[in-house]
């Protein structure tokens, strides 16, 4: 399965979303390094249509941030790995020797805080129904990675 397959297969579950926050705009993901589902997922490759299962590793973030901050993927599509989440979690991992083709990088939550707050719990998880639908998308990777001989490792 690849980012964008990923990406319509969640898109699928998405429904209202809570206030606080709301679905991507048309045009995303973002063929851009970085956390899925703005970005491919992947911190080496921006590539929407690689493969991301047989990647052993799992990073969950808890949402991608505020609509305020896409606009810094239209004039770098990469931006995201230069946040500074992206910059510690890569040099963390160029530190510890990890692969980053090994990895896959994801939030739990699909789609970003309205405004311009970035920090802080999400209002998101305030609702049974979104948080719903963050177990439908995990199911649907579950599905897909069943099929693949070399299972993605979740922590």
């Amino acid at each position: 399965m690849t980012a964008e397959e990923l990406y319509n297969e969640c898109s699928k579950e998405a429904g209202n979303f809570p206030p606080g926050t709301r679905g991507l705009p048309p045009n995303y993901p973002v063929a851009g390094r970085g956390f899925f589902p703005v970005t491919s997922g992947s911190f080496h490759d921006g590539c929407l249509t690689t493969e991301i299962f047989g990647r052993k590793i799992l990073f969950v973030g808890q949402d991608w941030g505020c609509e305020a901050n896409l606009g810094a993927l239209i004039k770098n599509r990469d931006a995201d790995i230069a946040s500074g989440t992206g910059r510690i979690l890569l040099d963390l991992l160029n530190e510890a020797e990890i692969p980053l083709e090994a990895c896959f990088f994801t939030n739990a939550l699909f789609g970003v805080r309205t405004g311009r707050t970035n920090t802080g719990h999400s209002d998101g998880w305030k609702n049974a129904a979104f948080v719903q639908m963050v177990r439908e998308c995990d199911a649907a990777a579950n599905r897909c990675d069943s099929t693949q001989s070399d299972r993605l490792s979740r922590t």
